[in-house]
């Protein structure tokens, strides 16, 4: 399916072998077909080249290649013994047959290298050995052998000799991957066993849509459509394989702003931008591309065809105002009578753990849950899910972490709050530990944060960034910011200036190093602290 993605196809097929239910073996072999641009002889001599691929920068549909290393046809060899491809390139038919059992044992570099036979068939021979398709899956036999329906290039795979470890190979769970991986409008559409997989943001629910049929000056006619969506459309796994936020402009089913989402718009409003998505047919701008084909030069036709997208994202923002204020009004409402929290609460708090359980690393606030690698992340999430929207914060706690460390603590598994008492702000707020409430209230609310941040779509190297500097600034604001190099060299360049530039250097620099120091203040003679 890489390599489907990677030749730029339109189309992918997988068709997953049947089991015989008595013997428990596999009656027919697994194929996977696409429309991409095919293989001819130089193609598969490109395939067998062992760790070494010629997938660098994007491909003309302006895709980014998953591929990369030459070795993901291997992979075969972990399912079956054999792996058959047949492609189509202008009209040749190429087909290639690997017997994985030949390279068996044969771990040191032979001198006779295994030979893969590479023939050119006809049309009815590429029918026969592909002829199981027609039954299974009659779109791919189209798309392979329909005279008025039939891709210009195509290739089919066919892994077939199964080993013990196919059987450990889920539909259910390859379609979810499938469609986690999916972006929201990408142009690249697969099929598992005849049933269309839709990209999972597909699911969410749209607040408003827009037809677009209109016909601009200098433009034409164009059509599409506009959606805002009450979920967050720049999340998830489809986001390394392409964006489903965004406008997407189509020039002849080309979409030529891949690489600018804005296409040359001033930002928007994000909240609604990573929500919005606008797919529009504009043939008419082909006659205003640059050279490179994925740029618009500048004309008022331009200008007025940008104003436009503009409108239709104002309308659809308006309708996302409108939607999160009856939502607050109603979380207000439903918080007020009932005990469960409310959602502004859970959801931040909900986002952040799940965000730190799918990269597999502590955010700057909350903990890696230790038992998440004996459990399914999934159910793992679900189960946590159901509990935080009861209880998010099961307990508070206070503890002595060092007047360094960061303020708090969560940690999902017990749903804990932990506070560090000897952090300056803390230690402020609870007047030395006389008055833990406001420090409690303080330490959700930072969690809180966090998730809000993340919901918002800001980058988790920059909430990071944040937070750290807005540790400094509540260490500033209690008075006891620990210092920095930075500082410790500002002070030696004054040495020569001021009188105790170099002591306050000197007492710094032993903080640093994870010090506790304390200056004496002052002028008697000893020690400066």
């Amino acid at each position: 399916m890489s390599n489907s993605y990677d030749a730029d196809a339109h189309h992918a097929h997988i068709l997953l072998p049947k089991q015989d239910k008595d013997s428990g073996s596999y009656v027919a072999p697994l194929w996977v077909i696409d429309d991409g641009h095919g293989m001819d002889v130089d193609g598969f001599r490109q395939l067998w080249r062992i760790a070494e691929s010629a997938k660098n920068g994007s491909s003309p549909q302006g895709r980014l290649p998953i591929g990369q290393f030459g070795i993901g046809k291997l992979a075969a060899y972990v399912l079956s013994w054999k792996l058959t491809h047949l492609s189509c390139v202008d009209d040749r038919f190429l087909i290639a047959l690997m017997d994985f059992r030949e390279v068996t044992g044969r771990q040191n570099e032979p001198a006779d290298p295994v030979q893969i036979p590479l023939r050119e068939i006809d049309e009815l021979a590429a029918k026969t050995h592909a002829a199981e398709i027609e039954r299974r899956d009659p779109d791919a036999w189209d798309l392979m052998f329909n005279n008025r329906r039939r891709a210009s290039s195509w290739t089919a795979v066919m892994l077939s000799e199964f080993k013990d470890l196919y059987s450990q190979l889920s539909e259910a769970r390859l379609r979810w991957v499938l469609r986690t991986t999916l972006p929201l409008h990408g142009n690249f559409q697969i099929s598992l066993n005849g049933r269309p997989i839709t990209s999972s943001k597909e699911r969410s629910k749209p607040i408003k849509e827009i037809v677009i049929c209109e016909t601009l000056a200098g433009i034409g006619k164009i059509s599409g459509r506009a959606r805002i969506y009450e979920k967050n459309l720049t999340t998830g796994k489809s986001e390394q394989h392409g964006r489903s936020n965004g406008f997407f402009v189509r020039v002849r089913e080309r979409v030529i702003n891949l690489e600018d989402e804005l296409f040359g718009i001033r930002h928007l409003n994000h909240a609604a931008w990573s929500r919005f998505a606008l797919v529009v047919n504009a043939d008419g701008l082909r006659d205003h591309l640059l050279v490179s084909r994925d740029k618009v030069r500048d004309s008022e036709e331009v200008r007025e065809f940008r104003k436009y997208l503009q409108d239709i994202f104002n309308q659809c923002r308006a309708a996302f105002d409108e939607w999160s204020k009856r939502k607050d009004k109603q979380l207000d409402i439903a918080a007020l009578l009932s005990d469960h929290p409310s959602a502004h609460v859970t959801e931040p708090l909900l986002h952040s753990v799940r965000n730190t359980v799918k990269s597999g690393s502590e955010s700057f606030y909350v903990d890696l849950p230790r038992e998440i690698d004996a459990k399914d992340p999934l159910q793992w999430l679900t189960d946590y899910a159901s509990q935080a929207a009861e209880k998010p914060f099961d307990r508070t706690e206070f503890v002595k972490h060092g007047p360094y460390a960061p303020a708090l603590r969560y940690d999902p598994a017990t749903r804990s709050l932990s506070v560090n008492s000897q952090h300056p702000f803390v230690d402020k707020l609870t007047d030395g530990g006389k008055h833990t409430a406001p420090a409690k209230l303080f330490a959700s609310s930072e969690v809180l944060l966090e998730g809000q941040l993340q919901d918002h779509g800001v980058d988790p190297s920059l909430i990071a960034s944040f937070l750290k500097d807005r540790d400094r600034v509540l260490r500033l604001m209690a008075g006891d910011a620990p210092p920095t190099a930075a500082e410790v060299l500002r002070r030696l360049d004054i040495a020569g200036k001021n009188p105790t530039a170099l002591e306050r250097a000197v007492g710094a620099s032993f903080q640093i190093l994870g010090f506790d120091y304390q200056r004496k203040g002052g002028h008697e003679p000893g020690p400066d602290g």
